[in-house]
């Protein structure tokens, strides 16, 4: 079923509410690896559906593969050690940059689901540009298998896009709706149909025993998230 806006207020605010109880280490590893933890509801003083989540998370570069010109890079570089006199020092690089993630949750009305929104910075508050930020520990690897990447946007390979999400990109630049921001977004036109096959699975679990909190929606949301985005804390 698809969140009417007042559906996203309600869930939301009892999610941030329902993992704020505890402090992060007091959770298991398996809500630390869903994303649970960490989020913060902010409500709109004049119109609720633009009330938001928001985290900020720290993510770093990741090695993803080592090819041929890296390999002849690195040759060169001590090749240049050897012949360089002893008083002439190589420069420096910061194998781990401070880098933070800061992420959204907020409601699309066209499509009647959540929407991720986010931006990874480095120490001076810069953003990253995409070529970049894929290259951190945000985005899964295999997540980016085949797709085409623009400066403002990916494309999925058409073989694994839907009639609907063939239409749109996998990810794209757009402005926060509400603080105006520039930011990346996921397109949500695929989240629902997952998000539902999810729930109804959990459900059929419990043989009709469980009754599912409010809450519930958003979880079963950033798993299928999960599959895309690393929101371990």
């Amino acid at each position: 079923m698809a969140l009417t806006a007042t559906d996203f207020v309600d869930t939301c605010a009892a999610f941030a509410d329902k993992y704020s109880y505890l402090t992060q280490s007091q959770w298991g590893q398996e809500i630390h690896r869903s994303g649970y933890l960490g989020w913060t509801w902010t409500p709109h003083p004049l119109w609720p559906a633009f009330g938001y989540l928001s985290r900020t998370a720290p993510v770093s570069f990741v090695a993803r593969s080592m090819d041929a010109t890296s390999e002849v890079i690195s040759e060169q570089e001590d090749d240049l050690e050897d012949v360089l006199p002893s008083s002439v020092s190589m420069p420096l690089f910061d194998s781990k940059p401070i880098l933070s993630a800061t992420q959204y949750i907020v409601y699309s009305p066209s499509f009647q689901v959540p929407a991720f929104y986010f931006l990874v910075s480095d120490a001076s508050g810069t953003p990253l540009p995409l070529e970049n930020m894929i290259q951190t520990s945000l985005f899964r690897p295999s997540s980016l298998a085949s797709t085409t990447i623009h400066e403002t946007h990916i494309d999925l390979p058409q073989s694994q896009a839907s009639q609907e999400a063939a239409n749109f990109p996998l990810l794209s630049q757009g402005d926060h709706p509400v603080l105006g921001i520039p930011c990346f977004y996921l397109h949500p036109c695929e989240t629902q149909k997952a998000v539902e096959e999810l729930l109804s699975a959990r459900q059929m679990e419990s043989n009709g025993d469980q009754t599912l909190g409010k809450e519930a929606w958003i979880e079963t949301w950033l798993l299928v998230l999960g599959n895309v985005f690393n929101l371990e804390n």
